[in-house]
């Protein structure tokens, strides 16, 4: 394709952003413009980057042009479910201490059997984090797990979770939150992922945002934020040295080819799905129930492997972006319409995080990485992880409530019998 229609491109991704802006009300927390100002982003350092990289075909600039679009509208048309009509009776209840608590002592007590996990893929030592990562890698490469437990398995996130719940909660203990967020640091580091690292601040960030309780207008993020997340690139950057072969080039061309490699290499791989001509059939999208299935019922439904097969850019990558499974487990008009139906529960989210919901607002922090991370990977799908994080969510914000409140009702009842027997 040529230079112009790639600059025709960009255009129209910065049309989709800026309307967004606007229907957001020039919210920049709104998740349409999000979305649009990171494929704005990503698209350009795609056109001029530095790093060679193949050139792609009409078929994916229009799937990344449509999925843009269809994300906005269906964002835009959340607004037909009237947020102010619904009862927000747990969506309004604060955490009590000890649940917070409980969840960081929970951490707590994983920590060794995570850790003993860890060691066991290392083989016992270990002399870096580029070691441990390679290792698991390897122990992933056939659908292996390096956890010996669903516990230890999503240890992880639940810290991160806990996190983020404690920093919701601006009435709960400080201590508790600094401890889960420190506990969420080193798990993520242990793990070697960088995802995970992304879903923590992404996380903080858009709950800090979203409880200043009014409109976050662009300038003020680029003022309060432009900084803090200059810092954080750097950091990144900076733990990729130490979790990834870095010799024979010097530090700051390595630090550049890294940064446009991650920004940029999705789309050139999307690419070689989009003109591969895979197959309709669902295998990954839904694979979270299908592997019950194979499980309760011995079904023999194939699953797909953790890693993805690496393809060549012309540099090896196995990132698609967030299209890839969509795209192989719908075809491209099935992609369209998931990436309105993504967009609609991310606006209804939204929605409901802007009238004080915490529930919307824990839920609206934990879609800030997979919407920002859009151009790298697809987590949407992660079913596994929107039943733990449901699972936590009850626990805070109904479960021990609901508790609470028959305690005390019990104890009154208690009480008043007592007294009208005396």
């Amino acid at each position: 394709m040529t230079a112009l229609v790639f600059s025709l491109c960009i255009f129209i991704f910065i049309v989709i952003t800026t309307i967004n802006y606007l229907a957001g009300r020039k919210d920049v927390l709104y998740p349409g413009f999000l979305y649009g100002l990171v494929w704005v982003i990503v698209f350009s350092a795609y056109v001029f980057s530095p790093v060679d990289v193949y050139d792609i075909g009409f078929k994916t600039v229009s799937l990344l042009l449509f999925g843009a679009a269809a994300f906005s509208l269906g964002c835009y048309f959340s607004k037909i479910i009237d947020t102010h009509s619904y009862n927000l009776t747990y969506g309004k209840c604060s955490v009590r201490r000890c649940g917070i608590w409980f969840l960081v002592l929970y951490c707590f007590i994983v920590f060794p059997f995570f850790c003993k996990d860890i060691l066991a893929v290392s083989g016992g030592g270990l002399s870096s984090l580029l070691d441990l990562r390679n290792m698991m890698v390897l122990a992933t490469k056939d659908g292996g797990s390096i956890y010996s437990s669903v516990i230890t398995g999503s240890v992880v996130m639940v810290s991160i979770s806990t996190a983020c719940i404690a920093f919701i909660e601006p009435n709960a203990n400080r201590h508790a939150f600094y401890v889960a967020v420190l506990l969420s640091i080193v798990y993520c580091v242990l793990n070697t992922g960088r995802n995970s690292l992304f879903a923590l601040v992404f996380g903080l960030i858009a709950i800090h945002l979203m409880r200043k309780n009014k409109t976050t207008s662009f300038g003020w993020a680029v003022k309060k934020l432009g900084i803090p997340l200059i810092l954080f690139v750097s950091v990144m950057m900076a733990y990729m040295f130490v979790n990834h072969q870095t010799e024979g080039e010097g530090s700051f061309v390595l630090a550049n080819k890294y940064l446009f490699i991650y920004l940029t290499g999705g789309i050139p791989a999307l690419d070689t799905v989009v003109n591969a001509n895979a197959s309709n059939a669902p295998h990954h999208t839904f694979q979270f129930f299908t592997s019950i299935s194979n499980a309760l019922f011995n079904t023999r439904y194939a699953l797909p492997l953790p890693l993805d097969n690496f393809v060549s850019v012309p540099y090896p990558t196995n990132v698609y972006t967030v299209y890839k499974f969509f795209y192989q487990d719908f075809g491209y008009s099935g992609t369209i319409i998931v990436m309105s139906v993504i967009g609609f529960i991310h606006g209804l989210v939204y929605r409901f995080a802007k009238i004080g919901d915490k529930i919307a607002i824990f839920f609206y922090a934990m879609l800030t990485s997979p919407l920002l991370l859009s151009f790298f990977d697809d987590t949407y799908s992660d079913f596994r992880g929107h039943i733990r994080n449901a699972l936590v969510v009850s626990f805070c914000y109904i479960l021990l409530p609901t508790g609470h409140a028959l305690f005390v009702w019990f104890s009154k009842k208690t009480k008043t019998t007592s007294l009208g027997t005396f």
